[in-house]
C-alpha cells in the first residue's frame, strides 16, 4: 500500500497511525522489559502506591459504580464512595476505555496504552513520515514520558489531553473552529482533573489570537478556565477522601465583615495598629535616651 493512497483515505490514515503507535510502543516495551529472548518478557513492578490507588478506584467504579474504600496509602481504608486526591473526573475518564478492557489488576495499564495510541494518532495527523520518525526517536531518547505509559498512573491521560491541546491549537491558528473547540475542551478537562492545568488555556488563546471576534473568544476561554479551576478545587475538597493529604483550606472564603473583597478584617486592622505603635515606641526609645544623655553632659 503506497503512502500516497494512505494520505487520501482519512480512516485508513488513522488506522495506519494507530498501527505505527502500537508497533513503537511494543518495541519500546520489549527493549525496556525483556531480560533476554530466552527468559521472556516480564511486566514491571512499581513501588509507587499511586498505581494501586488508581487501579482500585477504577475497578470499584467499573464493578459497583464508585470506589469501595480499599485504596488508601499503605493499604489504609478510605471512606466508601470517595475518591483520591485529584477527585472523580480522572477515574470517570478512565472508565470509558475501562469498560472495553474489563475490571482487573491491569485495567489502568491497558487504558494507558489506549490513551498513548490515541495521543500518537492525534499528533501524527499533523506530521509527515520524517517528522513521525523524528518524534519517535526523541520520545525514545527522553524515555521518562515513555516510561510513564507502561504504568498504572494517570500521566498518559494527560499526555493525550496535551496532544489534543497542541493539535487543536495548531488547527485553530489556521482558522479551524473544530480544532479550537477540541483544544478548549481538552484544556477544560485537564484543568478539572488538576487545577494547574489551567495554564494550557494559553495555547488556544495565543494560536487563535488573529481569528475574528478575538475579545469574545478570549473572554469565553477565561471564564471557562476560571469555572474549571473552581470545579477542580471543589471536587478535590468535597469528593476526595480525607487521608494522606489534608483537605484544602478555604478559610479565607469564610471570613465575614471584611472590607472590600477579602480586605483586612477589624481584628487584623487592630493587630496592624498595635504593631505600628510598638514599632514607633521602639524607634523613639533610643532617641530619647540620646537626648537625655546629651542634656546631662551640658
Amino acid at each position: 500500500m503506497r503512502f500516497e493512497y494512505i494520505k487520501e483515505k482519512r480512516w485508513i490514515r488513522l488506522l495506519f497511525f494507530a498501527f505505527c503507535a502500537v508497533v513503537f510502543l511494543l518495541a519500546a516495551f520489549v527493549i525496556a522489559h525483556c531480560d533476554s529472548f530466552t527468559t521472556g518478557i516480564w511486566f514491571p513492578t512499581s513501588t509507587n502506591s499511586d498505581e494501586v490507588i488508581y487501579n482500585r478506584q477504577l475497578v470499584g467504579v467499573l464493578k459497583v459504580g464508585s470506589p469501595q474504600g480499599y485504596f488508601g496509602y499503605n493499604e489504609s481504608h478510605a471512606t466508601i464512595g470517595t475518591f483520591s486526591t485529584w477527585g472523580p473526573l480522572v477515574i470517570w475518564l478512565y472508565a470509558i476505555p475501562g469498560f472495553l478492557f474489563g475490571a482487573g489488576y491491569n485495567t489502568m495499564f491497558w487504558c494507558n496504552l489506549f490513551f498513548a495510541v490515541l495521543a500518537w494518532v492525534v499528533l501524527a495527523g499533523r506530521m509527515n513520515r520524517k517528522q513521525q520518525l523524528a518524534f519517535a526517536a526523541v520520545l525514545l531518547c527522553l524515555w521518562i514520558p515513555l516510561r510513564q505509559i507502561f504504568t498504572a498512573t494517570s500521566e498518559p491521560l494527560h499526555f493525550f489531553l496535551l496532544a489534543c491541546v497542541v493539535s487543536g491549537s495548531l488547527a485553530a491558528a489556521k482558522g479551524s473552529k473544530k480544532g479550537e473547540v477540541a483544544a478548549v475542551l481538552a484544556c477544560a478537562l485537564d484543568t478539572m482533573i488538576r487545577p494547574y492545568g489551567v495554564i494550557l488555556f494559553l495555547f488556544p488563546i495565543v494560536c487563535g489570537w488573529k481569528n475574528p471576534k478575538r475579545g469574545r473568544r478570549v473572554a469565553g476561554m477565561a471564564a471557562l478556565a476560571v469555572a474549571a479551576t473552581v470545579l477542580s478545587l471543589w471536587s478535590m475538597n468535597q469528593l476526595s477522601a480525607p487521608y494522606g493529604e489534608e483537605s484544602l483550606d478555604f478559610a479565607i472564603f469564610e471570613k465575614r465583615h471584611t472590607w472590600i473583597f477579602w480586605g483586612p478584617s477589624a481584628t487584623s486592622l487592630k493587630s496592624c495598629t498595635a504593631l505600628v505603635k510598638s514599632c514607633i515606641m521602639t524607634i523613639s526609645a533610643p532617641q530619647n535616651g540620646v537626648e537625655q544623655s546629651s542634656i546631662l553632659q551640658m
